[in-house]
């Protein structure tokens, strides 16, 4: 599965920052995540942690909009960044496993 900050930000009904030239094709927590793979933080007292973390794309509260943080890619605003990032994960997984027909 390979999808645009843009586009999932558009799945979840989610607004979305730095949209850059990146596909997300997985899911990792913020220290261990990738340049292709999302993760979340889902209180802004986390916002610190951000520099450290190499994801390509991360969920954030809402409240971080009005705050000063660091990170280089693409950040998508959610009311619930934990449910949103389930929502991902949802999603990836009927990429990953899709619902077979019965015959």
């Amino acid at each position: 599965m390979n999808i645009t900050p843009q586009r999932l930000a558009e799945l979840l009904g989610d607004e979305v920052k730095n949209a850059k030239d990146i596909l997300i094709a997985g899911a990792g927590s913020i220290l261990t995540a990738k340049k292709d793979e999302l993760t979340y933080i889902d209180h802004t007292d986390k916002l610190n942690l951000l520099p450290d973390s190499n994801a390509g794309c991360i969920i954030v509260p809402l409240a971080a909009k009005d705050k000063t943080f660091e990170f280089k890619g693409a950040i998508i605003y959610s009311e619930n960044p934990k449910y949103s990032f389930a929502k991902f994960l949802r999603i990836l997984e009927k990429e990953i496993s899709p619902v077979k027909e019965s015959s």
